[in-house]
């Protein structure tokens, strides 16, 4: 049943080629597909993690190809914990870990363990 107070919205976009632009107009209805690997480039996120984000929406538009039209949330959640074990080993290695002082460390660390917890919902 629909309710007559929801409406869908989303941000107009136009597609180039590999680039996307957002053009700052919401319009009534909701978006053909997601932009969220062209919203983490905007974001600044590491060519690493974007890379890593394209291979596994690669695998998974491969996987979707070859099934019944319905999800498969393991593979969905397999993936996305690749992502975060991508992201979580790009911060360790970017660490100098003889540089930092003792309080460093540990915020560093503290940092990673919060970061461990928002993925994995245990926070």
């Amino acid at each position: 049943m629909e309710s007559a107070k929801i409406k869908n919205y989303c941000v107009a976009v136009k597609e180039r080629g590999n680039d996307v632009v957002f053009l700052r107009r919401i319009i009534k209805g909701n978006a053909d597909k997601s932009y969220g690997i062209h919203v983490a480039k905007l974001a600044g996120l590491p060519k690493s993690v974007i890379s890593r984000a394209e291979e596994i929406l690669a695998t998974l538009h491969r996987e979707n190809n070859h099934k019944a039209p319905t999800a498969d949330t393991a593979a969905v959640a397999d993936n996305m914990n690749s992502l975060f074990e991508t992201v979580l080993t790009e911060r360790l290695l970017s660490l100098d870990v003889m540089s930092l002082t003792p309080m460093e460390a540990l915020s560093e660390l503290y940092k990673l363990q919060m970061q461990a917890k928002k993925a994995t919902g245990k926070d």
